[in-house]
């Protein structure tokens, strides 16, 4: 008998845009209703189970309605408590070796953890405030180490209604996005290396600044059937537009104009598809040509997405599946479970680096950085603390040859005034570093944390 290549493998990355208990009430659905598809009922569970079951005539929008406001897509987990009971499942050793990939790893998640901030209403009962819902997830990995679930990025752009049930399509109209960063890389020491967008959204102004910084983007949801004319809240392009993006499973380098096509920015864009949405799922088909892909020899990534607010058991389940029954058609294939950055790495053939670190010396007002190698971008991200508890970002002075400056004086901030300054950068193989410094009676105090090994 031939001996099977076992060198063709699926990278499997499971992402899960993590933003804590959502509610909904049912005046709420029917105004969704109202407002997706001018359907005018009064909002009662009979006329719920009626539009669920197709029993009331809509002209045509039938199923379309009856898929929005599926019993699937209304179990949304309301609070804390409840969420916590799907998560001891998610988190236990039973549950993840149940679902072990090819090799018998463990079940893995990459959970892209949100703050709600910049809102003034909240109808859907979000978790707001800074590190509310990141706290939580961090404890739950530390609680189970042998799990090996990473935290990465995931981000809604604030709305001009400042409604936190609603898509902002800029990150021009607010800095919160800034203000998040320079929270996590000041009281925690992170900084991320991937991100996933909120409401699959990304335009210019997300590109450009992403570009700077963070290597790895899971947000391509491009499908070779588009359904998204469906849905009136997404179509002609206004969320989660990628339908010029590239169809297969892998990644791009987006263009600087046109964050859908290939071009020569840096960063890459991997496809990732949802599970049980009512746009864009992934089906066997897809699942399919990943391993398809696999067998010709092309190191894949196949990633997908859903969100914490529902029930992930069934949806993971219907998955595995899919996945098993891709096995039985590319017997050679195997698919490995992987985080989202050793999934890039290993798809990629990135060229291995050790450890970015930095050097942070003082000379009189001004900090120099030096890095022990290139950084992913055109400069770290700097973020600064006052001891009056504000947060700041600024851009860095360019000193070549991997050093950079900061001067804090009467036309920033005065060095007295500092609480702490943080520096986070990532590097071209997705090592993350970040070192700050405290201003106490104490030497510098230098701390270091890799993502990769949270």
């Amino acid at each position: 008998m031939a001996q099977r290549n076992f060198n063709k493998e699926v990278y499997v990355v499971h992402c899960v845009d993590t933003e804590g208990p959502i509610y909904e009430s049912i005046e709420s659905t029917f105004d969704r209703l109202k407002l997706l598809f001018n359907v005018d009922l009064k909002p009662t569970k009979e006329n719920l189970r009626k539009l669920q079951n197709i029993e009331i005539n809509l002209k045509g929008k039938e199923e379309i309605v009856a898929n929005c406001i599926s019993p699937k897509r209304l179990s949304f987990i309301e609070n804390w408590h409840q969420l916590d009971v799907v998560l001891n499942e998610l988190f236990s050793e039973s549950f993840r070796k149940r679902f072990a990939d090819s090799y018998g790893n463990r079940y893995l998640f990459n959970w892209y953890c949100i703050d709600h901030v910049g809102f003034k209403t909240n109808p859907r009962r979000r978790t707001l405030g800074y590190h509310a819902i990141l706290e939580h997830y961090l404890r739950w990995i530390r609680e189970t180490e042998k799990n090996k679930d990473r935290i990465y990025w995931h981000y809604h752009g604030v709305p001009f209604n400042r409604a936190a049930n609603c898509f902002g399509t800029n990150w021009s109209f607010s800095n919160e996005h800034i203000q998040v960063l320079c929270r996590r890389v000041i009281d925690y020491g992170m900084f991320p290396c991937s991100y996933r967008p909120g409401g699959h959204i990304e335009r210019p102004d997300m590109n450009l600044w992403l570009e700077q910084w963070i290597p790895f983007d899971y947000g391509n949801q491009a499908m070779l059937l588009e359904d998204k004319d469906k849905q009136p809240d997404f179509s002609n392009g206004r969320f989660a537009d990628w339908r010029r993006s590239p169809k297969e499973w892998g990644a791009y380098h987006p263009d600087y104009f046109d964050y859908q096509i290939h071009g020569n920015m840096k960063r890459y864009i991997f496809r990732c598809l949802n599970l049980e949405s009512r746009l864009g799922s992934i089906n066997q088909c897809e699942v399919d040509k990943a391993f398809e892909m696999a067998d010709r020899g092309k190191k894949t990534v196949l990633a997908v997405t859903n969100h914490d607010n529902r029930d992930m058991r069934d949806e993971i389940e219907k998955f595995y599946g899919m996945l098993l029954k891709s096995t039985e058609k590319y017997p050679e294939v195997k698919f490995k479970y992987a985080n989202a950055v050793d999934a890039a790495r290993m798809a990629l053939d990135l060229d291995h680096r050790e450890r970015l670190e930095f050097e942070l010396e003082w000379k009189e007002l001004t900090l120099h950085i030096t890095a022990s190698h290139d950084i992913w971008g055109p400069h770290p991200f700097l973020a600064i603390k006052t001891k009056e508890g504000k947060y700041y970002h600024d851009n860095l002075d360019n000193q070549y040859g991997n050093r950079w400056s900061y001067t804090f004086d009467w036309m920033t901030i005065e060095k007295e005034a500092l609480a702490c300054v943080g520096i986070g950068s990532n590097d071209d193989y997705g090592n993350t570093t970040v070192i700050r410094w405290f201003q106490t009676d104490e030497p510098i105090v230098k701390t270091y944390e890799n993502l990769s090994e949270l």
